[in-house]
Protein backbone atom coordinates (compact mmCIF):
# COMPACT_ATOMS: atom_id res chain seq x y z
CA UNK A 1 0.00 0.00 0.00
CA UNK A 2 1.18 3.52 -1.00
CA UNK A 3 -0.16 6.70 0.19
CA UNK A 4 -0.10 10.43 -0.73
CA UNK A 5 1.09 13.68 1.53
CA UNK A 6 -0.32 16.60 0.35
CA UNK A 7 0.79 19.80 0.99
CA UNK A 8 -1.76 21.57 2.70
CA UNK A 9 -1.80 24.90 0.12
CA UNK A 10 -2.97 22.14 -2.37
CA UNK A 11 -6.69 21.70 -2.43
CA UNK A 12 -6.73 19.19 -5.53
CA UNK A 13 -4.95 15.46 -6.52
CA UNK A 14 -3.40 15.62 -10.25
CA UNK A 15 -5.65 13.41 -12.47
CA UNK A 16 -4.95 9.91 -13.22
CA UNK A 17 -2.44 8.64 -10.47
CA UNK A 18 -4.46 7.34 -6.99
CA UNK A 19 -7.49 6.64 -5.84
CA UNK A 20 -7.85 7.78 -2.20
CA UNK A 21 -9.20 5.49 0.54
CA UNK A 22 -8.84 7.11 3.32
CA UNK A 23 -8.72 10.93 3.83
CA UNK A 24 -7.86 12.33 6.68
CA UNK A 25 -7.41 16.03 7.32
CA UNK A 26 -4.72 16.38 9.75
CA UNK A 27 -2.81 19.49 11.69
CA UNK A 28 -0.25 18.44 12.06
CA UNK A 29 2.92 19.70 14.28
CA UNK A 30 6.32 19.38 13.47
CA UNK A 31 8.00 19.46 9.97
CA UNK A 32 6.57 18.29 7.11
CA UNK A 33 7.56 18.07 3.60
CA UNK A 34 7.41 21.31 1.48
CA UNK A 35 6.08 18.72 -1.49
CA UNK A 36 3.74 16.32 -2.15
CA UNK A 37 5.47 12.94 -0.77
CA UNK A 38 4.89 9.45 -1.77
CA UNK A 39 5.51 6.85 0.97
CA UNK A 40 5.43 3.41 0.86
CA UNK A 41 3.35 2.25 3.80
CA UNK A 42 4.39 -0.45 6.17
CA UNK A 43 1.56 -2.70 7.88
CA UNK A 44 1.36 -0.37 11.76
CA UNK A 45 1.17 3.01 9.60
CA UNK A 46 -1.75 1.62 7.31
CA UNK A 47 -3.28 0.28 10.83
CA UNK A 48 -3.34 3.85 12.16
CA UNK A 49 -4.24 5.87 9.29
CA UNK A 50 -7.21 3.86 9.26
CA UNK A 51 -7.58 4.13 12.78
CA UNK A 52 -7.28 8.20 12.70
CA UNK A 53 -9.67 7.93 9.81
CA UNK A 54 -12.06 5.82 11.09
CA UNK A 55 -12.96 6.19 15.29
CA UNK A 56 -12.12 9.70 16.30
CA UNK A 57 -11.01 9.76 19.97
CA UNK A 58 -9.04 12.84 20.83
CA UNK A 59 -6.91 11.82 23.59
CA UNK A 60 -6.07 8.17 21.40
CA UNK A 61 -5.55 10.90 18.12
CA UNK A 62 -3.41 12.83 19.78
CA UNK A 63 -0.59 9.51 20.36
CA UNK A 64 -1.23 7.88 16.57
CA UNK A 65 -0.73 11.28 15.02
CA UNK A 66 2.87 11.82 17.71
CA UNK A 67 3.42 8.01 16.35
CA UNK A 68 2.41 8.73 12.50
CA UNK A 69 4.89 11.59 12.82
CA UNK A 70 7.64 9.56 14.30
CA UNK A 71 7.50 7.12 11.69
CA UNK A 72 7.15 9.58 8.68
CA UNK A 73 10.48 10.99 10.27
CA UNK A 74 12.74 7.65 9.15
CA UNK A 75 10.51 6.96 6.12
CA UNK A 76 11.89 7.35 2.96
CA UNK A 77 9.46 9.05 0.29
CA UNK A 78 9.41 6.98 -3.02
CA UNK A 79 10.83 9.03 -5.69
CA UNK A 80 7.81 10.14 -7.21
CA UNK A 81 8.63 13.90 -7.98
CA UNK A 82 9.38 15.49 -10.57
CA UNK A 83 10.46 19.48 -9.96
CA UNK A 84 9.71 21.72 -13.00
CA UNK A 85 12.17 24.59 -14.04
CA UNK A 86 11.43 28.25 -14.73
CA UNK A 87 14.36 29.05 -16.57
CA UNK A 88 12.90 28.05 -20.20
CA UNK A 89 16.15 26.91 -21.43
CA UNK A 90 16.07 24.40 -19.22
CA UNK A 91 12.19 23.90 -19.73
CA UNK A 92 12.72 22.97 -23.17
CA UNK A 93 14.82 19.74 -22.06
CA UNK A 94 12.65 18.52 -19.25
CA UNK A 95 9.72 18.71 -21.79
CA UNK A 96 10.95 17.39 -24.22
CA UNK A 97 12.54 14.57 -22.23
CA UNK A 98 9.45 13.83 -20.46
CA UNK A 99 7.38 14.07 -23.48
CA UNK A 100 10.04 11.16 -25.36
CA UNK A 101 11.90 9.77 -22.09
CA UNK A 102 13.57 7.37 -24.84
CA UNK A 103 15.57 10.49 -25.91
CA UNK A 104 19.29 10.08 -25.84
CA UNK A 105 20.81 13.35 -26.31
CA UNK A 106 23.63 13.76 -23.86
CA UNK A 107 24.14 17.15 -21.88
CA UNK A 108 26.51 18.52 -23.79
CA UNK A 109 24.07 18.04 -27.16
CA UNK A 110 21.78 20.04 -25.01
CA UNK A 111 24.22 22.63 -24.36
CA UNK A 112 24.72 23.07 -27.90
CA UNK A 113 21.58 23.41 -29.01
CA UNK A 114 20.82 26.12 -26.48
CA UNK A 115 24.30 28.02 -27.24
CA UNK A 116 24.80 26.98 -23.98
CA UNK A 117 28.44 25.88 -22.50
CA UNK A 118 28.40 22.64 -20.55
CA UNK A 119 29.42 23.98 -17.40
CA UNK A 120 26.64 26.73 -17.60
CA UNK A 121 24.04 24.32 -18.50
CA UNK A 122 24.88 21.94 -15.63
CA UNK A 123 25.03 24.46 -13.01
CA UNK A 124 21.73 26.32 -14.23
CA UNK A 125 20.08 22.50 -14.76
CA UNK A 126 20.96 22.20 -10.77
CA UNK A 127 19.71 25.42 -9.88
CA UNK A 128 16.42 24.71 -11.27
CA UNK A 129 16.17 21.36 -10.75
CA UNK A 130 18.00 20.73 -7.65
CA UNK A 131 18.71 17.35 -10.19
CA UNK A 132 21.51 16.39 -11.91
CA UNK A 133 20.48 16.40 -15.56
CA UNK A 134 21.27 12.31 -15.14
CA UNK A 135 18.86 12.05 -12.41
CA UNK A 136 16.02 13.82 -13.64
CA UNK A 137 16.28 12.22 -17.19
CA UNK A 138 16.47 8.68 -14.73
CA UNK A 139 13.34 10.30 -12.66
CA UNK A 140 11.34 10.90 -15.84
CA UNK A 141 11.93 8.19 -17.71
CA UNK A 142 10.49 5.89 -14.24
CA UNK A 143 7.70 8.37 -13.92
CA UNK A 144 6.35 7.77 -17.63
CA UNK A 145 6.99 4.44 -16.98
CA UNK A 146 5.03 3.86 -13.80
CA UNK A 147 2.36 5.58 -16.04
CA UNK A 148 1.96 3.25 -18.88
CA UNK A 149 2.81 0.28 -16.06
CA UNK A 150 -0.27 1.62 -14.78
CA UNK A 151 -2.35 1.21 -17.73
CA UNK A 152 -1.06 -2.76 -18.08
CA UNK A 153 1.21 -1.93 -20.90
CA UNK A 154 4.15 -4.82 -21.29
CA UNK A 155 6.99 -4.34 -19.27
CA UNK A 156 9.22 -4.82 -22.33
CA UNK A 157 7.80 -2.74 -24.59
CA UNK A 158 7.65 -0.17 -21.51
CA UNK A 159 11.47 -0.47 -20.89
CA UNK A 160 12.41 0.16 -24.49
CA UNK A 161 10.12 3.01 -25.10
CA UNK A 162 11.31 5.35 -21.98
CA UNK A 163 14.87 4.89 -22.99
CA UNK A 164 16.54 1.41 -21.46
CA UNK A 165 18.51 -0.55 -23.71
CA UNK A 166 17.26 -3.96 -22.13
CA UNK A 167 14.37 -5.07 -19.70
CA UNK A 168 17.20 -6.19 -17.04
CA UNK A 169 18.30 -2.14 -16.92
CA UNK A 170 15.31 -1.14 -16.74
CA UNK A 171 13.80 -3.83 -13.84
CA UNK A 172 17.17 -2.88 -12.37
CA UNK A 173 16.68 1.00 -11.93
CA UNK A 174 13.28 0.36 -10.83
CA UNK A 175 14.03 -1.82 -8.28
CA UNK A 176 17.00 0.15 -7.50
CA UNK A 177 14.52 3.67 -7.29
CA UNK A 178 11.05 1.77 -5.60
CA UNK A 179 12.53 -0.85 -4.16
CA UNK A 180 10.42 -3.77 -6.16
CA UNK A 181 10.11 -4.94 -9.45
CA UNK A 182 7.44 -3.61 -11.68
CA UNK A 183 5.34 -6.41 -11.13
CA UNK A 184 5.93 -6.65 -7.35
CA UNK A 185 4.98 -2.86 -7.71
CA UNK A 186 1.34 -3.17 -9.00
CA UNK A 187 1.13 -6.04 -6.86
CA UNK A 188 0.47 -4.55 -3.88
Amino acid sequence: MRTVYLAPELNAMPSGYARASAAVPLTLPGTLPENCVVWRLSALMREVILRIASEHDERLDEHLLALLLAEIEVMDALPLYLPEPADQKIKVITSTLFSAPADDRTLEDWAAELNLSPRTLIRRFQAETGMTFRQWRRQARLLVALERLAAKEPVTSVAYDVGYDGLSAFIEAFREAFGVTPGQYFRD
